[in-house]
């Protein structure tokens, strides 16, 4: 079980961009990875206060238009997305960008509908790589749970 990498009494990761990401979390573990297809994918897992786990983080990411757009994106113990956060891309400012708002769109959202999300007028190529990369997101998760 991939939870059992890091157990809930070593969860002393407070960082404020992780504890945003999954509600009710107060604590992450320390980064691990999860291989889905030949690629490793970094991990954190999210306890709440009495330390039982309530979701992941998992930092995921996708060719955009001029190169990679990477993002981090929460998942609940249920598969329900929690948030999305764009961590970088590389598409000039201006160009092929998507905003707060379309991220948004993913929040509640069960993981198996990551793909859902339409893309934005005139960013489509962006907004494409971010549905990959949640896809992709949602298939680590699978992982974690002991999916294939």
């Amino acid at each position: 079980d991939a939870r059992m990498w890091t157990t809930a009494r070593d969860a002393a990761n407070t960082n404020p961009d992780l504890l945003k990401l999954v509600p009710g979390s107060a604590a992450f573990s320390e980064e691990f990875s999860v291989t889905y297809l030949g690629k490793d994918y970094p991990c954190f897992t999210g306890y709440d206060a009495g330390n039982q786990p309530v979701g992941y983080v998992i930092y995921t990411s996708a060719a955009g238009l001029e190169g990679l757009v990477e993002i981090a994106t929460g998942v609940d113990m249920q598969g329900v997305i929690t948030s999305v956060d764009l961590r970088s891309w590389s598409d000039r400012e201006g160009r092929g960008m998507v905003g707060d708002d379309y991220f948004s769109l993913y929040t509640g959202l069960p993981g198996s509908d990551a793909g859902s999300v339409d893309a934005v007028s005139q960013a489509t190529v962006t907004s494409d790589a971010v549905n990959r990369a949640v896809k992709t997101a949602y298939s680590v998760f699978g992982i974690l749970e002991g999916g294939n």
